[in-house]
């Protein structure tokens, strides 16, 4: 038997050096000199990748393509997968090629390969020309000693070789030959290196390849920060794993110290997102980690190849210089790659704006099984089969993971099922447990009673699908836990802020019960309550002593399990390995039926995410000029929209809004049209509402806030009737069933009389103007397509043609009438004004006429009743003019005088006039009074750079107002600059509190 050795490697050798302040490594390819000026000539680049292929070495083990393709289509294999990406080589124009994976190609996995210490997976992934693989949490599943020995070769210390002289040219023992590819890990370090058999001198942080054209191009691994509460602790001692953000980005700066030319930098990570609904290509409602990671990773890098959740998607995610990049992920199991075409310029540098990428499945009917996989498999089916053959018990119907195999945040029958086996492994003395636990991660597959292709019979469980099922050959151990310890387990299935997945379940076994009421805001479990726990009818008594059975990842306090970890490890009483207990349990008790999934009486409760605010960015500009420039250099210049026409403007993956968004709040202005009229913002793919957003005179500059619901196209329409300039600002977007639900518009007030002054339902139409100084209770819930149960309408309010100056003011009809301005109006003209107003218990709003006046409203969203921004009594925070009517609602920020030109006003807005101290996000309306000339008014995120766009546009000697959804920046503020000396007024509305999780990132 062979002890670690080193061997030299396909790719060029690497040395380690040190990255100042972080006590991180990285790496120096040797042997590749830096590039001396620019490579001659453009060139292309095609990158292949796949992750988490978890040994799915057998076309059988990954089973079918689900949420895209029919059940009985096949996906996924060694053979196939190979055979794949050979394909796509083969097909492809580009004149570089290199095939990356992001992490856990190992560990997790059916015992085909498990069974063997995945030597079988690390031998199929050499033959399919893999280059490079980020780490991932499973790559450490046996410890940082055995990763280094997949990386290095040689035979497991206790398992040995398993073959014997295999290869005539060496006599003995066969050794295993290890990865002829390079694992990376960027953000895994030792804490005290010695100089011998060191970490990174096996597992380099990154790694650099020449092109054919001699640019250099780098790849960084990395694993997800939170890997120490994925695995077992006693295989990472003395390792430390960095946040993912600090290491890649200190990566990227050595990389450049390094190789001053390289100008193109890709990621393997394995974090990961989760989209919604599920499809193998797009980026529709994407959340989690990833997000926000890449949103952090240095402008540098130009591609990010993720994985971790197992889960598809082919994203742009702006970068922190607002260029798109590609994010990526491809599924699991060897079922889908991913292929992305990179060009780079004569410098190496991407060109961001014309890079592609898809997703290809990996379908068995439509490949050739590649013969070299095929040897592979042949060459340890023998092995595999004399074991994994074996039956081990029945079973009377399928026992499932949740929906889908992926959701683990719900009860189980699988996870019961093997709660109840280590129950019964570990009941008996000396171990005595009573209570049993099952983390839902450690289950990789379901239980089928169909017979496999195998034809073992129905029904019949072989060794190798229970190994499958539950693959990582982990020992028990019997914990002693107070009740009160059992009760912080329970809580604990509420995962900290900023995990991939907001609640894991466990598995409990029979005779254990308890109520549970959970309650989460998009991706962030933000509350639990664990009640009634009792054990075999008999209430747990917090003092009392509780023999609990649980693996050795959870008694390590996996997942995030960190009482589990509080019991001395001397208190521990080891078990059996988990495996063995499950098919002792199957043999004793066959056939064996779906355990019932009512142990756990639950209350879950899933919020809408919140409206995320932007710092505001410009996405449209018709005007031609040096300073007439929109965000991304698209849709900027191309005149004035002609009358009667309609602007179709892209809004996803622009000024920071992603992919999948449902709305976005722009702020849409009509720059002196040629005569009076309208605009109106829908969804492309609806028909054309008849309703107003904004309202102009010939001349003017009009601007108005839109909650625009998004096509799926990704775009929305602007349509005029009359010639003029357009620009469009985003403020906000609406995360994929997020809230506010954005509706397409449709007018619910007319107060005029004519054949064209209807409102949808003919209801609250043609009743003349509203009279001054009156209300009208305007009935909006259960209207349309606003819920019934709304909290709150976001909708358009139109002041037309009043005899004399005023302001209407909008407010929930149970409340007091505020001090406060929803629209100001001037006499003989129409200003409108978004306006985000709270709903009486009757289901009304009301809204104040100042002077006579005849009122439109068009609504184009809702916030449901358990939604966000969240209402607030409408108060006045800031009131420039000086007199004694002119009052804030606190005091402050009052008769102060008007605001100078080029003047920044840093305006407090977190705890006032309602707003919670720690909200993100406020929706203002701020109306600039008598400017002393044109100009305009732009709110932005105090601590951010002003950007180029307005909220207000003014002419000078009037009062123009527009609501705002502002992003809350330092110290609670939101700055408001003014190109022109004005007075000015802001009110708040509503704001969004910050998502507070139940536990706090870990």
């Amino acid at each position: 038997m062979s002890t670690l050795h080193s061997r030299s490697r396909r790719r060029a050798a690497v040395s380690a050096v040190t990255v100042a302040g972080l006590g991180l490594t990285t790496a120096v390819v040797g042997g590749v000199s830096p590039l001396v000026g620019a490579a001659d000539g453009d060139e292309t680049v095609q990158i292949l990748s796949f992750n988490d292929y978890h040994g799915h070495v057998e076309a059988d083990t990954p089973g079918t393509i689900d949420g895209s393709f029919d059940d009985d289509q096949a996906a996924g294999g060694a053979e196939y997968l190979s055979a794949k990406l050979t394909e796509l080589r083969e097909a492809t124009d580009a004149d570089n090629s290199y095939t990356v994976a992001a992490g856990d190609l190992i560990g997790g996995s059916p015992y085909f390969s498990g069974l063997f210490h995945d030597e079988p997976s690390v031998e199929s992934l050499n033959a399919m020309g893999l280059d490079y693989s980020g780490v991932g949490n499973h790559e450490f599943d046996e410890g940082v000693t055995e990763l280094m020995r997949m990386q290095n070769g040689g035979c497991h210390p206790d398992d040995g070789c398993y073959f014997t002289d295999y290869d005539d040219d060496t006599p003995g023992d066969q050794e295993f030959s290890g990865a002829v590819f390079s694992w990376l890990a960027a953000n895994v370090t030792e804490d005290a290196p010695d100089g011998t058999d060191d970490f990174a001198d096996t597992i380099a942080p990154w790694s650099v390849e020449t092109t054919e054209a001699g640019h250099e191009i780098a790849f960084i691994g990395m694993t997800l920060e939170g890997t120490p509460e994925l695995v077992a602790a006693s295989g990472i001692t003395g390792f430390t794993f960095h946040d993912e953000i600090v290491a890649g980005n200190a990566a990227v700066a050595d990389i450049k110290l390094a190789h001053p030319t390289l100008e193109t930098i890709i990621v393997l990570l394995h974090e990961g997102g989760i989209p919604s609904p599920f499809a193998i290509n797009g980026c529709a409602g994407v959340s989690g980690p990833v997000v926000e990671i890449a949103e952090g990773l240095d402008a540098e890098i130009d591609a990010i190849v993720t994985g971790h959740t197992h889960q598809p998607y082919t994203c742009s995610i702006p970068d922190p210089d607002d260029d798109p990049r590609p994010v990526v992920s491809a599924w699991s199991f060897g079922r889908v790659v991913t292929e992305m075409i990179l060009e780079l310029d004569d410098d190496g540098e991407v060109d961001r704006d014309t890079f592609t990428m898809v997703n290809h499945p990996v379908m068995q009917a439509e490949l050739t099984p590649d013969p070299v996989q095929t040897s592979i498999i042949e060459k340890w089916s023998p092995l595999a089969e004399s074991i994994g053959s074996t039956p081990v018990g029945t079973i009377t119907a399928d026992i499932t993971r949740g929906e889908n195999g992926g959701n683990r945040g719900i009860e189980s029958a699988a996870g019961n099922l093997v709660a109840d086996a280590q129950l019964a492994a570990t009941a008996e003395a000396p171990l005595n447990a009573e209570i049993a636990f099952m983390n839902p991660g450690g289950l990789r597959s379901d239980l089928t009673y169909a017979t496999s292709d195998k034809g073992e019979g129905d029904g019949v469980v072989t060794y190798g699908e229970a190994f499958t099922f539950q693959p990582f050959n982990n020992t028990m151990f019997v914990l002693p836990m107070t009740g009160a310890q059992i009760q912080s387990v329970l809580e604990e299935q509420c995962q900290p802020g900023g995990s991939s997945r907001p609640f894991l379940h466990l598995g409990v076994s029979e005779g254990f019960t308890y109520d549970l009421v959970t309650s989460s805001v998009g991706s962030t479990c933000t509350g639990v309550e664990v009640s009634n726990v009792k054990l075999n009818g008999v209430d747990i008594e917090p003092a009392a002593i509780y023999q609990v059975a649980v693996n050795n990842f959870l008694a390590d306090g996996g997942d995030n399990f960190d009482t589990f970890a509080e019991v001395d490890p001397f208190d521990r009483k080891p078990g059996p390995q988990d495996i063995d207990a499950l098919n002792d349990y199957l043999d004793a008790n066959s056939p064996v039926e779906p355990p019932s999934i009512d142990r756990v009486n639950e209350t879950l409760t899933v919020l809408p995410g919140t409206t995320e605010a932007l710092t505001p960015a410009r996405l449209l500009e018709t005007r031609v000029g040096d300073d007439k420039k929109t965000v991304d250099g698209e849709f900027e210049g191309i005149g004035p929209n002609p009358a009667d026409e309609v602007v179709e403007l892209t809004v996803l993956e622009r000024g920071g809004v992603p992919e999948g968004a449902d709305a976005v709040w722009l702020n849409v202005a009509a720059i002196r049209p040629d005569t009076k009229g309208y605009l109106t913002v829908y969804p492309c793919d609806a028909e054309r509402p008849l309703s107003a957003n904004a309202n102009y005179t010939a001349g003017s500059v009009v601007s108005n806030a839109v909650l625009a619901k998004v096509s799926d196209e990704g775009t929305v329409c602007i349509y005029t009737n009359r010639t003029s300039e357009l620009t469009a600002d985003v403020i906000a977007y609406v995360p994929s069933g997020g809230s506010p639900t954005a509706i397409d518009p449709v007018r619910y007030l007319e107060t005029r009389v004519g054949d064209d002054a209807k409102t949808f339902d003919g209801l609250f139409e043609g009743d003349g103007p509203i009279l001054g100084d009156t209300t009208l209770k305007l009935d909006v819930a259960g209207r349309g397509d606003v819920a019934a149960d709304a909290k709150a309408v976001v909708m358009n309010v139109a002041a037309i043609n009043p005899a004399t100056n005023g302001y209407l003011t909008i407010y929930a009809c149970d409340d007091d009438r505020p001090l406060a301005a929803s629209v100001n109006f001037r006499a003989d003209e129409v200003r409108s004004n978004s306006v985000t107003a709270g709903i009486g218990e009757d289901g009304d709003v009301c809204i104040y006429a100042r002077q006579t006046v005849e009122v439109t409203i068009d609504i184009n969203g809702f916030i449901p009743a358990d939604g966000s921004p969240d209402p607030v009594e409408p108060a006045r925070i800031l009131e420039t003019r000086i007199a004694d009517e002119y009052k804030t609602v606190d005091g402050e920020r009052e008769g102060e005088g008007p605001v100078a030109a080029g003047e920044v006003v840093e305006l407090i807005v977190a705890g006032r006039g309602g707003v919670a101290d720690d909200a993100v996000t406020a929706v203002l309306n701020i109306a600039t009074v008598n400017p002393t000339g044109p100009g305009y008014a732009t709110a932005y995120p105090c601590g951010e750079e002003q950007p180029n766009t307005a909220n207000v546009n003014y002419r000078g000697g009037d009062v123009n107002s527009n609501a705002v959804v502002a992003k809350i920046g330092d110290e609670g503020k939101v700055c408001i600059f003014t190109s022109a000396a004005t007075d000015m007024v802001v009110d708040v509305t509503a704001e969004i509190p910050v998502v507070v999780p139940h536990r706090p990132a870990s």
